[in-house]
């Protein structure tokens, strides 16, 4: 059987849990969601027999007890005689634990805010990039560091879990999602001492409040459903690669912008980016609103 459509067939893996050393009854266990690829489509950079990580998602389609069919976009990651590599659209990436561990120790006194309590705040947000999947749009490589959702670290239930292969040192390899129509979870990367943001996130320096006129406090609020919100002026720390935005430039953007772990580095959806102002602030501007829109009017 050839599935069609970009489909993968797998012969899952059964679940062995322990406590001690006794196994847990299969009917009481969480099922891993990885196995052996039986069959895929063609064209698919996948091959027979590799070992696969995979996401159970609501169109796979069990054909047996032990064989499902899976889109390829839900694979996380493959394993062959080479190693463990990205699929698709992901990347892999090593989260050091004892950075992430360091991050948990709070007050005077050092306390360290214990595992189960590992919430998103005290996650590094980084990570060396291991493998980069065929399907990567980003110019991201292996080598590099990569930014990434703060979900990334704290994904570890069946439905969502990231967690690849934890390794003999205690880091973790975990898989980071890069493809724009899905969850876009890639901020940007690290090279030596450049920084790059990826196609949907800008690199901006921390909130300033900058004057739009000598009486304007450059916050502004919307009455429009579509476009409510406090709106914060930026300033653009590193470049984007497709040059829409120069390092300098002053954008205007709906909310305040987040730190990415203890890295000094804050970042902005592109989404939230409402006008790309580009030097006009240098002048002294009118504002004015329409019922959707922004208008800046250069005074002479």
């Amino acid at each position: 059987m050839t599935p069609l459509n970009n489909y993968v067939i797998v012969k899952v893996d059964k679940p062995v849990e322990k406590i001690g050393s006794l196994y847990i009854p299969e009917a009481f266990q969480r099922r891993l969601n990885k196995g052996e690829v039986i069959a895929y489509s063609d064209n698919l950079k996948i091959r027979k027999r590799d070992k696969v990580w995979f996401m159970e998602y609501p169109n796979s389609m069990w054909l047996d007890n032990e064989h499902i069919i899976v889109p390829y976009a839900s694979l996380n990651a493959g394993q062959n005689e080479q190693g463990i590599f990205a699929t698709g659209s992901k990347i892999l990436v090593e989260i050091d634990k004892q950075k992430q561990k360091s991050n948990r120790f709070v007050g005077e006194m050092q306390i360290l805010i214990p595992d189960f309590n590992n919430h998103f705040a005290f996650n590094n947000q980084f990570g060396e990039c291991k493998s980069v999947g065929p399907d990567v749009k980003e110019n991201i490589k292996a080598g590099d560091l990569a930014i990434f959702n703060q979900f990334i670290e704290g994904a570890d239930n069946q439905d969502t879990n990231t967690l690849i292969e934890t390794l003999p040192n205690g880091n973790e390899v975990r898989v980071v999602e890069c493809g724009t129509n899905i969850n876009y979870e890639l901020f940007g990367y690290l090279r030596g001492e450049e920084v790059f943001s990826t196609a949907n996130y800008v690199f901006v320096e921390d909130n300033k409040k900058r004057e739009l006129t000598q009486k304007s406090s450059g916050v502004f609020t919307f009455e429009d459903e579509n476009t409510s919100g406090e709106l914060n002026i930026f300033k653009v720390a590193h470049p984007t690669n497709d040059g829409r935005y120069k390092k300098g430039d002053l954008v205007l953007a709906r909310g305040l912008s987040a730190q990415v772990g203890k890295l000094d580095i804050r970042y902005i959806h592109t989404d939230l980016i409402r006008e790309n102002l580009n030097g006009l602030l240098e002048n002294k501007v009118d504002v004015s609103f329409t019922s959707d829109k922004l208008c800046l009017n250069l005074v002479q």
